[in-house]
């Protein structure tokens, strides 16, 4: 085959790792209760599910019903989580707090996450309205 290395010369990175490059460390978030205690209530149920149905929890589990959230009259959109991680600029909302300038139904690439412990902490910038 013409495009296949030969088996003794090792696949190279594609940048540069080690110690040219540290890590950034993670970006601390604020304490989530709710979250850690819905958490901590669906890896109860799971553990409860494998016990009565090992070759098939999914019949049994019985995933605990997830908060309702809320967002200020401006914004128009469906709601599938509290925060919204606007993955073009990298800003994240909390849209329970939304300010009418963080524009929220114009976000068009957005992921939704339901608990702010489970955003992902690298690189993300946080609104205004995260600190309401």
């Amino acid at each position: 085959m013409e495009n296949e290395l030969p088996p003794d010369e090792p696949l190279q990175p594609d940048g540069p790792t080690g110690p040219d490059k540290p890590l950034k460390p993670p970006k601390r978030r604020r304490e989530d209760p709710a979250g850690q205690a819905w958490h901590a209530e669906a890896r109860g149920r799971w553990k409860r599910a494998e016990e009565l149905a090992p070759e098939a929890p999914f019949e049994v589990y019985d995933a605990p019903a997830l908060p309702a959230w809320s967002a200020p009259p401006h914004v128009g959109r469906d709601l599938f989580g509290r925060y919204l991680l606007d993955r073009d600029s990298g800003v994240v909302h909390d849209v329970q707090h939304a300010l009418e300038s963080c524009a929220i139904d114009a976000i068009r690439n957005g992921t939704f996450y339901h608990f702010e412990s489970e955003l992902p902490a690298d690189e993300l910038v946080d609104c205004a309205c995260m600190g309401a």
